[in-house]
């Protein structure tokens, strides 16, 4: 069985026409096609300078005249009701002309050329339809049966004298369109989706797309198999936001970074907060500080600011070493939590 989707060999003319534009889209924003543009101008409308106006029935009307048939003259998609001979959807053929409901307004409708038809879908080509990316398009498309308003088809007094059909313009290859600059707002944002996702690598949103964004940006792109581009563009935040989390590998679920300072150190303020608190003075817990940090680093600093007070107040000593182990649980237990969920490399 033939792809109802492509061209057959029996096709009317403005059907084929028609499929001549598939892919067409309106410009973005506030941009305008010019091709889509000219469609207007082939239905009668040259004053429409701006494709925001709905053009399915500009569509529609301009693949007539180039099949050699008159328009409906009207933009309205429900003026196609008028046109033509009636068809009982029951009877429809491709390339029939179908009209259906849109909106809630009773001016309000779409119109497109029939390329199926069954109990509760109406397979469609036409313009101004909707296109993932895009505010309108030349696409194929499945619209419900129960919003089907009527169908129409041209007849022998709908055809233009000779000579006055509108010919088919060639088609421009599309120009890409400009990339979009890349701002410190932007790049801010890229950032901010990517550590809420779980690409903790970027480190502080500065607004800056140095090392450190590139590796996130790119670690993303690997993730969820895209181009590999590294570069912060409003698609990427797009597909960033629409993403789900960074998973996050068992093992390291239920890891602990062994070889983190912050982890080690605080093993050793557990092991003084606990010598403290059984109410020994500085010094006796001086041969463990030494075993185990040299008599270096932040040991040695704690050291010099308890030290005097332990002298002076034993009892100093005791809510000292309560604070040097509440500390150290908390530091750790907020480095593994970091860890294990991805925030820390290691």
């Amino acid at each position: 069985m033939a792809d109802f989707k492509t061209v057959q060999p029996n096709d009317p003319p403005w059907l084929v026409e028609a499929f001549k534009l598939l892919g067409l889209t309106e410009g973005k924003g506030a941009a305008n096609n010019p091709e889509v543009l000219a469609l207007y101008a082939e239905a009668g409308f040259s004053g429409i300078k701006a494709d925001s106006v709905a053009w399915c029935a500009a569509f529609k009307g301009a693949m007539l005249r180039r099949a050699g048939y008159r328009a409906s003259g009207s933009l309205a998609a429900r003026s196609y009701l008028d046109y033509g001979e009636v068809i009982e959807p029951d009877h429809a053929k491709r390339g029939d002309t179908a009209i259906f409901k849109r909106g809630t307004a009773s001016w309000q409708g779409h119109v497109a050329d029939l390329l199926r038809i069954d109990a509760n879908t109406v397979w469609v080509i036409g313009g101004n339809q909707s296109l993932k990316g895009t505010d309108g398009a030349v696409t194929i498309t499945a619209l419900p049966r129960t919003s089907l308003l009527g169908v129409r088809r041209p007849t022998a007094a709908d055809k233009l004298p000779t000579g006055t059909a509108t010919p088919a313009k060639p088609r421009k290859a599309p120009v890409p369109p400009s990339p979009a600059p890349v701002t410190a707002s932007l790049v801010e944002a890229v950032q901010k989706a990517l550590i809420e996702k779980g690409y903790h690598e970027v480190g502080e949103p500065d607004g800056n797309p140095g090392r450190k964004t590139r590796g996130a940006i790119l670690a993303f792109e690997a993730d969820n198999e895209l181009d590999l581009e590294g570069k912060p563009t409003p698609e990427l935040l797009a597909a960033i936001l629409a993403s789900s989390p960074r998973p996050v590998a068992e093992t390291r679920a239920e890891g602990v970074p062994a070889d983190n300072r912050v982890v080690k150190d605080a093993g050793v303020l557990k092991t003084i907060g606990g010598v403290l608190t059984g109410g020994s003075i500085l010094g006796g817990a001086g041969p463990i500080i030494e075993k185990i940090e040299g008599g270096a680093g932040i040991i040695t600093r704690l050291r010099t600011v308890i030290e005097p007070l332990v002298d002076l107040w034993p009892i100093l000593a005791i809510a000292g070493g309560i604070a040097v182990f509440w500390y150290a649980t908390r530091a750790r237990a907020q480095v593994v939590d970091d860890y294990q969920s991805g925030k820390l490399a290691r």
